[in-house]
């Protein structure tokens, strides 16, 4: 089944805005481990027992996959391939052609991939391949750091602007807003219980 250009664009849309959503948690929940590490006050028993904690495990596993998410996000949304098979904007320009918007998107994808974020979702996230990707168990040890968010952060931001100026996209980020308040429960857990060290 075709989609309309107006179908695909509202998609593209919609995927952006989760991206988007996906990585403002992340970067809440990376806020309160940093927060809660800054609370151990460089103490080996107290780091010990602030990382070994149910809450600590929970904060870095959703932390990891909402990073995790966007980057699967963005990698779909820049595919190369031809002809498209993923709702990207490859296959937005298949079936439309706007060669002065094609060519803003290039730009922005060509800085998604001097972020090498789509080395961590190829190697790490989507293939774990032999190589590279070491013991299962490792992959959720740790948050991901900021430096990371922020660069997903970045990419997300231009392709937003792009598309609310070129694309008949909803002024509302419809997924963000049915699902904050579930995010909310997760998050008020979470940040008081590092509170109560």
């Amino acid at each position: 089944m075709l989609m309309s250009k107006k179908q695909i664009q509202d998609r593209i849309c919609q995927l952006i805005y989760r991206a988007d959503t996906f990585l403002k948690w992340s970067k809440q929940l990376l806020d309160i481990y940093e927060n809660g590490w800054d609370n151990c006050k460089n103490s080996s028993e107290n780091q010990y027992k602030f990382y070994n904690t149910p809450n600590t495990k929970c904060i870095i596993l959703h932390q990891v996959l909402y990073l995790q998410e966007a980057v699967i996000i963005l990698h779909t949304l820049f595919e190369t391939r031809n002809p498209p098979t993923e709702l990207s904007f490859s296959y937005y320009f298949a079936n439309n052609k706007e060669s002065n918007l094609e060519k803003k998107v290039n730009e922005i994808r060509a800085k998604y991939w001097e972020t090498h974020l789509s080395i961590f979702r190829n190697k790490l996230i989507a293939h774990k391949q032999a190589n590279s990707v070491g013991d299962p168990l490792t992959g959720f040890l740790n948050p991901v750091k900021r430096e990371y968010i922020e660069k997903a952060c970045s990419i997300v931001g231009k392709l937003r602007r792009l598309v609310i100026d070129n694309f008949d996209c909803a002024v509302n980020n419809y997924f963000g807003d049915y699902y904050n308040s579930g995010f909310e429960v997760l998050y008020k857990i979470c940040d008081s219980t590092s509170r109560k060290r």
